[in-house]
Parts: structure tokens; sequence; C-alpha cells
């Protein structure tokens, strides 16, 4: 009989997950709540069920036998995937790990109580929160950072330096959380890196260092990623080694991680963790430079095989950039050009979303991406270079803003 695998979302990220598994042999099934989405097309099945919705995801999983379930780049499917796994006995997260880490609230006060570093943090309570925003003020805490408590993708992830900005900002932050909660915490500055990789019996069978770009200053969203990260060796190893205790700490053995770090004054600070593949075509990136398809290994993983995920001996130098717009407007760019830059050696893929003269939104989240290329070369230096001919010989542009 054919495995099924359900995959908890059918948006643009889950595409690779989706197509990989239908390749590799197994009946695809999805489930989100918004039925247009690409996804839904290319599966075997799909069903108009909510993510986090997890009563309707067990009857779902169990009505078709699933074999194993995931959600790729995306947080708050997995407390579902946690759940619904433990009832059927599926490989998945721990239950106990997936309700710390997908709250973060829940996580900065693990990280408070088990003296990891961590950003001052207060949460935010409507009722009070011209209260908050005067305290934060009047005690030189701003610039601060604004979020969900339940959220992913930097939806609802606000820098903000004035008091009347996390007044403004508030409501619209709490519209993003599955609990309507907000959390303001420190803005750290420093170097922003992700880690992506895979745990086999409690170590770091793989563990890919990047440097994580992000959309100041209209957003913290992500908006590219580099490899081999800047960091120096000596900072590499304390990031490793605090990620080791982080994973020790929570009890993580086996599985996909990834985990969004900024190196503060020397100090390697964690400022979210999910037990999946992350999003923004990381994994692509892994892929490229390593190698290594950690997609693969999590549905392989998800389904019950046995996964070996080891480190190679080289990396290749990549760039993975996200396309936004600055402001709102039309979208214009160079479509002759786009099958001119497909042809170039160097670079692995791009994709734009959207025909030129559509409406589009300033970039804050990954909701607002126009689209995404990834290049590689032989030194950080060419790659930058390479980057920057992307973006001019595309030449996207936003008039007649909104």
């Amino acid at each position: 009989m054919t495995r099924s695998l359900l995959v908890l979302g059918a948006a643009t990220y889950q595409l690779d997950a989706i197509r990989l598994a239908r390749t590799i042999g197994l009946r695809v099934l999805t489930a989100d709540n918004v039925p247009t989405n690409p996804g839904h097309r290319e599966a075997d099945a799909a069903f108009d069920v909510s993510t986090v919705d997890v009563d309707g995801i067990l009857e779902l999983a169990r009505r078709e036998h699933v074999s194993g379930i995931i959600a790729p780049a995306t947080d708050v499917a997995v407390p579902t995937v946690a759940s619904v796994c433990r009832q059927l006995a599926l490989p998945g997260p721990p239950v106990d790990v997936v309700q710390c880490i997908c709250s973060k609230i829940a996580f900065r006060g693990w990280q408070r109580d088990l003296h990891f570093p961590h950003p001052r943090w207060q949460v935010c309570q409507a009722d009070r929160i011209e209260d908050v925003a005067r305290a934060w003020g009047l005690e030189g805490s701003l610039p601060a950072v604004l979020k969900p408590n339940c959220s992913s993708g930097s939806k609802g992830v606000f820098k903000v330096s004035r008091s009347e900005e996390i007044q403004e900002r508030h409501q619209e932050s709490a519209a993003y959380s599955l609990d309507r909660q907000v959390l303001l915490e420190q803005f750290l500055p420093g170097h922003q890196g992700t880690a992506e990789g895979w745990l086999t019996d409690g170590r770091l069978a793989l563990c890919v260092l990047t440097d994580r770009l992000i959309a100041l200053p209209q957003s913290l969203g992500t908006i590219g990623h580099r490899v081999p990260t800047s960091l120096s060796g000596s900072e590499q190893t304390t990031v490793l080694t605090e990620l080791k205790r982080l994973f020790e700490r929570l009890g993580l053995t086996d599985g996909p991680f990834d985990v969004d770090y900024i190196v503060s004054d020397g100090v390697p600070v964690v400022l979210e963790v999910a037990v999946g593949v992350g999003g923004n075509f990381v994994t692509r990136l892994v892929r490229s430079a390593w190698g290594v398809d950690l997609t693969e290994a999590a549905i392989r993983f998800a389904v019950g095989e046995t996964v070996v995920v080891s480190t190679p001996a080289r990396m290749r130098p990549t760039a993975l950039q996200i396309l936004g717009a600055a402001t709102g407007g039309r979208l214009d760019y160079r479509e002759a050009e786009l099958k001119r830059l497909r042809s170039e050696p160097w670079l692995d893929w791009l994709e734009l979303d959207l025909p030129p003269g559509s409406v589009v939104r300033q970039f804050m989240n990954g909701r607002d991406r126009l689209g995404a290329f990834q290049v590689s070369a032989d030194d950080r230096e060419t790659l930058s270079r390479r980057v920057d001919e992307v973006t001019q010989r595309l030449e996207l542009r936003v008039e007649t803003p909104l």
C-alpha cells in the first residue's frame, strides 16, 4: 500500500516538500484553510482544514491512514503536528518542547529560568499598553521589538523606536497571534544569523550557520541568507556550543531544526527555535551549498524511515535573496531580462511571483515577497557582485505609490 504524507500548509514555501514527497513515491495530502493556495493543486488530495485545528487534522489523519505529518516552513502548525503525531503514535516532535518554543512568551521564560542569554522582555496587555509604552520610553529601552506570541514568518513583528509606535502597532501585532498575546522585547544590535540543521542522537549531525539579512528599517522580516557565515572561527564555535547546550536542556535529540540567533557583544542569543525545516527557501540554500537535502530528510523522518545526515567536507558560497518592495505601489521590472538571467551558469534559480503592473504592498514579512533568487560563486566577494548584478539587471521597482 502506498504510504500517505499529510502536509500542513499548501502555500509557496510548502511547494518544495509537496513536490519532493510525490517524487519519492508518497501519496501527498495537503491541509489548510486557503483553498487557492498553490500546493493544493499539486497534491494527490487537498482538504479545507485549518492547520491549527487539532481535532480536524486528527480526524483527517485517522480517516486517511497517514504514515506521517509535517509542517514545513510554518511554525504555527507545529503544535498540531506534535499533538496529532503523539495521539496516532507517529514520528513527531515532543509536545512539551513544542509548547515551550512555539510560544515566544513561554520560551523567553524558559531561557530566563535556565539562565540562557535573552533580551529583556515583557508581555503587553491591551489594557496596560499605554503604561508599558511610557515605561519603556522613559527607561531608555527603545528601540524595541513588538511581536505576536504565536505566529511565524515575521508576521506582526515590528521594530519600534517611539513609545507611540508601541501603542499604534500593538493591535496589528495581536491580530497575527493565535492567542492575541503580544511580547515587547529589547532590540539587540549585532550579527543576525540562522542555524539550519539536523540532530542525531543528541549531536549536531549537520549545522549550517548563515548570515541572515533583515529588512531594516521597515521591518525585521528575513530578506536573505549568505553562506559561509562571516563569523570568525571562535564565534562559530561559541554559537555551536550554545546550540548544543540549548538542545540538551530542551531534550531535543533527533530531527530537523531551524534557529534564529544574534551575536551581540560577542554573546550568542537565541531568538527563536523551530523543530522543522525553515522557511524562505533556506533548505534550497543548504542543498545547493552543502549537497544535503534537509526537506527530503524531514519527509523520510516523518514517515518513520531511518535518516542519516552528515556534514560534507566542502561548502559552496551561496546567496539566497528575497525580493520585496520598499513601498506599496504598482510593480514593474524588466521582464525580458528574466530569460537572459536564467541562462547564467551562476544563477541557481530565479522566481517572480507577480507580473508587471501588479499592485503590491511594502515588504514587512514573508507574505509580501515578490519573488526570490539564489546565486553561487567561488568566494563571498564574487557572490555579492552577482547578487547586485541580478538586482540591477532585473531593475525591480514600484511606481505610483499607493
